[in-house]
């Protein structure tokens, strides 16, 4: 029976806290390059600065905290795409992506391939 009331105390108990806030500023150029009548070719790439603040607590039986971060760190994304109109109704986008995160060290390179079909005016049909 008195552990019954213990464990009801301890749920009434806040025993924890965590906050998170995270700050992004972003920049982002491209460019496009019409070949012909059926190609097009468009590069770019987006640099995000991204500020975070993580702060977390344990506040029962003792009052600790237990994570504590804030810094900054940079994502860096380039891309080049190529899109092919084959006849009025299908089209192709093909590309690669490249992805950096100096908060790690990661890197990422992302081919893509895409086809559309157009079915009507207002809808298609995609395959990615």
């Amino acid at each position: 029976m008195i552990y019954k009331k213990v464990k009801e105390i301890q749920q009434q108990i806040p025993n924890s806290e965590s906050t998170y806030t995270q700050r992004k500023l972003s920049l982002n150029a491209s460019l496009l390059h019409k070949i012909g009548a059926k190609d097009n070719l468009s590069v770019g790439g987006i640099a995000d600065v991204i500020q975070y603040n993580l702060q977390a607590a344990d506040f029962y039986p003792i009052s600790r905290s237990t994570q504590n971060a804030t810094g900054s760190t940079l994502l860096t994304q380039l891309y080049g795409q190529w899109k092919h109109r084959f006849t009025k109704r299908w089209t192709m986008n093909s590309g690669l992506a490249f992805l950096h995160l100096t908060l790690n060290g990661s890197t990422a390179l992302e081919p893509r391939l895409g086809l559309s079909y157009q079915l009507g005016p207002t809808s298609s049909l995609n395959i990615a």
